[in-house]
């Protein structure tokens, strides 16, 4: 575990997968606008407890930033979990 991962940033082709081998990278960090950038898909804790996991597509910064801090879901989660009918 890195304090500060982001402080030196890797090359954006690492961080893409730059070819034809998928990478998965855990990345922990507070500063969200670096999150979102780098990232595709979000998984969310707030205090011991699993928020929701949600893809960048799905999300936008402003909704992230509410599952941080307040523990909401975001749109595209509430959805899943609403009842049909």
């Amino acid at each position: 575990m890195l304090a500060n991962p982001l402080f030196y940033r890797p090359p954006p082709d690492l961080l893409t997968g730059g070819g034809e081998q998928s990478l998965g990278i855990f990345l922990i960090s507070h500063d969200i606008h670096d999150v979102y950038d780098l990232s595709d898909r979000f998984s969310v804790l707030k205090n011991g407890r699993n928020v929701g996991t949600v893809g960048r597509d799905h999300v936008t910064k402003d909704e992230l930033l509410g599952m941080v801090i307040m523990g909401n879901q975001p749109a595209a989660l509430a959805d899943r979990a609403a009842p049909a009918g």
